[in-house]
């Protein structure tokens, strides 16, 4: 969704979904700033065209106390929730 139009044109977007995770709902939300013409004819976006990428999983890969078993724990809840 976007939730604001920059003066230059680029868009700060914001999704959010629902994923269970051992038998937890969470909440996944990816925000960032996209340019229009990256935007692809079925309104979706590469997840590597995001600049300033904001989730709970970019936040955990930047963090230097966050342990690379952690990281990859993140990444597979996601990839393979149940």
């Amino acid at each position: 969704m976007v939730t604001q139009v920059l003066p230059n044109g680029n868009l700060v977007i914001e999704g959010k979904q629902e994923v269970r995770v051992n038998f937890e709902v969470r909440e996944l939300i990816v925000a960032g700033i996209v340019r229009p013409e990256d935007i692809e004819s079925d309104n979706t976006i590469d997840s590597t065209k995001i600049a300033q990428p904001a989730s709970p999983m970019a936040d955990a890969a930047r963090s230097p106390t966050c342990s690379s078993r952690a990281n990859g724990q993140q990444v597979m809840d996601v990839i393979l929730p149940f």
